[in-house]
């Protein structure tokens, strides 16, 4: 229920798997769209990246036009996401809400053509700088969590509009 009004998901979606609320949503949209929901914990362990809880993934990365949309935000899972793409040469876009929702990032990985999500990781390393890695703030109370206070779907909104523009533009 906390997320009803910071996702696509609405309250008749409350109790089904967010994943299942995002296909749902997609086919509301365009009912041709096709969409395989992966309602399971990927592996962080390499050895467990072609057990059945990939399958679906597996499916993705043989697609000719399959595009990995990976809406984690955990270094762990994106990792793995990012060297499983880039291992079978697919694209993935990587996008996330950080912190109490006041930053957000948006990045699309074509291997061989762009920084992979661990090169990117290794350069905010080498040049924080340069190269910022989000640092979460103890901003307060965020604004959404009062009383009477709308959620944050419309910053949302903002992050998934445009994770679908890099994986449509990538598809095409």
């Amino acid at each position: 229920p906390e997320n009803v009004a910071r996702h696509v998901g609405g309250v008749s979606d409350i109790g089904i798997p967010k994943v299942e609320a995002v296909a749902r949503a997609f086919h509301r949209t365009s009912p041709d769209t096709q969409v395989t929901p992966v309602p399971s914990a990927l592996s962080i362990d390499p050895a467990g990246w072609r057990t059945d809880a990939m399958a679906h993934l597996r499916e993705v990365l043989a697609a000719p036009h399959g595009v990995v949309v990976c809406t984690t935000a955990t270094t762990d899972a994106e990792s793995v996401v990012n060297a499983v793409c880039v291992a079978e040469r697919a694209p993935a876009v990587f996008a996330t809400v950080l912190g109490q929702a006041e930053h957000g990032r948006v990045f699309r990985v074509l291997p061989g053509e762009t920084a992979c999500y661990q090169c990117v990781l290794l350069m905010q390393a080498a040049e924080p700088g340069r190269f910022p890695r989000f640092q979460a703030a103890d901003l307060g109370e965020p604004a959404y969590a009062r009383p009477g206070v709308p959620g944050l779907g419309i910053d949302i909104d903002e992050v998934a509009l445009l994770t679908a523009r890099l994986a449509l533009q990538t598809i095409a």
